[in-house]
């Protein structure tokens, strides 16, 4: 009688293994080490009423290995309050106490996995251009790389919209993209390489203003907010779509990072009057002359030197050409010198 029921027994849990679906997790390599480790530390499954669980922790040391050599999410369903403290913590595993929560788990899972490909479906379909457009729309362009500038018109285009992930919220879904934009900008700015800013007057005396039309790329991380409805045909449908809009300023800023391509549309110049130039080099002087060549001609600070133009005359302050120079001065002072 008992050799029958044994053999039954035996014979069940065989056609059991048989199933599909169900793995045989080995006991080998035990880890000893780690084992005893946590028996002198406390850890579950060792708790102070039960001192002695090494077959509890000889199972979970083999389900922990046997996770590790296949890299996948395992739900472990026990009674056994001690058993499941011995996942807590770990990533890796979802500990549950009946096996309707499991099969609860699973179902929750298996529909987030047909809205999150429904929800990619709407994304290659265009389903939330409409809504992106309308919230990109609102942005204005910065461009402080100048000092002086602004933007006469700009557009904004998704190049490529990516989905990072699905969560619910309450009754929502919450669709994480990554977009890439394109950007076209007319700049209007003041080019500083041109113009002349008077620290005596403190105020420009010429102005070069420069249009380009600049065209930027970037990537945007955005959120929307939708509702998904299960038809009775078993089909989703697609509601309330919306931007969360957390962006405290609607600025996109733009840099020579982002920038990719330009062209110059126009220039303008602006000029105050009675202004004086360089003789030698065309630099703006501004409305005092201090320096001159030997005709009186003015000289900026940067060309006030001995060079091919000439050499600096001692006596009088000019820059004279090296064929008026004498002994060092120029030939209307080299008398008075001798």
């Amino acid at each position: 009688m008992v050799e029958d029921l044994s053999q039954a027994i035996i014979a069940g849990l065989n056609d059991f293994l048989s199933l599909a679906g169900v793995n045989q997790i080995p006991l080998n390599p035990l880890d000893a080490e780690q084992l005893m480790a946590d028996y002198f530390q406390g850890k579950p499954p060792f708790e102070s009423k039960k001192p002695y669980e090494f077959k509890d922790a000889i199972m979970i040391n083999a389900v922990k290995s046997y996770q590790k050599n296949i890299n996948e999410h395992i739900v472990i369903v026990s009674n056994d309050d001690g058993f499941r403290k011995a996942f807590d913590g770990d990533a890796n595993f979802t500990t549950v106490q009946y096996l309707s929560n499991a099969l609860k788990i699973y179902s929750e899972q298996k529909e987030d996995s047909d809205i999150e490909a429904f929800l990619t479906e709407a994304l290659e379909n265009d389903d939330f251009s409409v809504c992106i457009q309308s919230y990109l729309g609102k942005f204005d362009i910065s461009r402080d790389y100048y000092s002086e500038w602004e933007c006469d018109d700009h557009q904004i285009e998704v190049d490529e919209a990516e989905l990072l992930y699905v969560e619910r919220a309450d009754e929502k879904y919450l669709v994480h993209l990554a977009l890439s934009l394109s950007i076209v900008a007319d700049i209007t700015h003041r080019d500083e390489d041109t113009s002349y800013y008077d620290r005596e007057e403190q105020q420009y005396l010429v102005e070069n203003f420069v249009k380009w039309r600049e065209k930027h790329q970037l990537e945007m991380d955005v959120v929307v907010a939708c509702s998904v409805e299960k038809e009775a045909d078993g089909e989703y449908s697609l509601d309330e779509i919306a931007i969360i809009d957390d962006a405290m300023f609607k600025t996109i800023d733009l840099d020579e990072d982002t920038l990719v391509d330009w062209d110059e549309l126009q220039t303008e110049h602006r000029e105050e009057p009675d202004l004086v130039y360089c003789s030698e080099c065309g630099r703006v002087i501004g409305r005092t002359v201090e320096y001159t060549d030997y005709d009186d001609n003015p000289i900026c600070a940067e060309c006030m030197v001995s060079n091919s133009a000439g050499d600096i005359c001692p006596a009088c302050g000019r820059k004279v050409p090296h064929e008026f120079m004498i002994n060092g001065f120029c030939i209307d002072c080299s008398e008075e010198n001798e």
